[in-house]
């Protein structure tokens, strides 16, 4: 289950810098990923997806200060 988390974040965060999202696009996904953490968390068949939107938060926020810092 873990790979399968790691592996859908890095799919939806990489299609984000393929089509050369800027840091407003990383900050919306950020919020709408926190958004469905509160989601997951309220239903009980749903906790074990938490680490989806976790992942998909993390490599955002990676991504949106490398493009800040000028890496991309």
């Amino acid at each position: 289950m873990l790979a399968f988390s790691v592996i859908l974040s890095v799919l939806i965060v990489s299609i984000l810098v393929i089509t050369g999202a800027e840091i407003a696009q990383f900050k919306v996904s950020i919020q709408g990923a926190m958004l469905l953490t509160v989601v997951l968390l309220l239903h009980r068949s749903t906790r074990h997806f938490l680490l989806i939107p976790a992942g998909i938060a993390f490599v955002c926020s990676l991504f949106g200060s490398f493009g800040y810092l000028g890496y991309f």
